[in-house]
């Protein structure tokens, strides 16, 4: 085969289209493909939807760049490009309510406030944006409870809990000693939302 026939074969080699598998993650990949190009100190927006751990995960591989993805609720995503000589992890502890040497100390007392940010989050939250991730939690929201699936699915690969394995039902038994949350029985569950999944009811006031 000569020169000319290879290159008349390869210009005519056709790229298949890729199949579902991997379909989330490639979804969360082209979120952040602006990520590449964001100049220092601007952003881009990401709309809801996605989960906010996988696109700090995927910012983390534009290293040395310094990306950060911040939540902003039902809006979405804000993903801001730092300076090159910027701390990550000072940052997203800055956006924690607790004070930042306590967030560096204590991976229970971050855990506890992630967990709290998010049911915070929960009820003000448009009814759109709460079945993205859990349909029965717009039936919990409307009794104030809230369910452990949405929970986990909006804490599904954050920094403060990889590697954990049951602690988010210490942080759970915590909070209801703390009389902030209560978790539904069996029999409460399945006559006010006939399911066998876990609820808690909130107490609104008190967050």
């Amino acid at each position: 085969m000569d020169n000319d026939e290879v290159k008349n074969e390869a210009s005519a080699e056709e790229w298949l289209a890729p199949s579902g598998i991997g379909g989330e993650y490639m979804r969360h990949e082209q979120a952040m493909l602006k990520a590449a190009k964001v100049p220092v100190h601007k952003a881009f927006a990401i709309a809801p939807g996605f989960n906010v751990g996988m696109l700090q995960k995927l910012a983390d591989n534009y290293k040395p760049k310094k990306i950060v993805v911040i939540e902003h609720g039902e809006n979405g995503f804000e993903v801001r490009r730092l300076a090159d000589s910027a701390d990550v992890k000072l940052f997203y502890a800055s956006l924690n309510p607790q004070p930042i040497a306590q967030t560096y100390g204590s991976a229970e007392d971050t855990q506890r406030n992630e967990v709290l940010r998010i049911i915070k989050d929960f009820f003000q939250s448009t009814e759109d944006s709460i079945s993205k991730y859990d349909a029965k939690g717009v039936e919990a929201k409307r009794m104030s409870c809230i369910t452990a699936s949405y929970i986990q699915r909006r804490l599904a690969g954050t920094a403060a809990f990889k590697g954990s394995t049951n602690s988010l039902k210490e942080i759970y038994a915590k909070l209801e000693q703390d009389g902030l949350i209560k978790k539904l029985s069996k029999e409460e569950t399945e006559e006010f939302f006939n399911s066998t999944a876990n609820f808690y009811r909130v107490v609104v006031e008190m967050l």
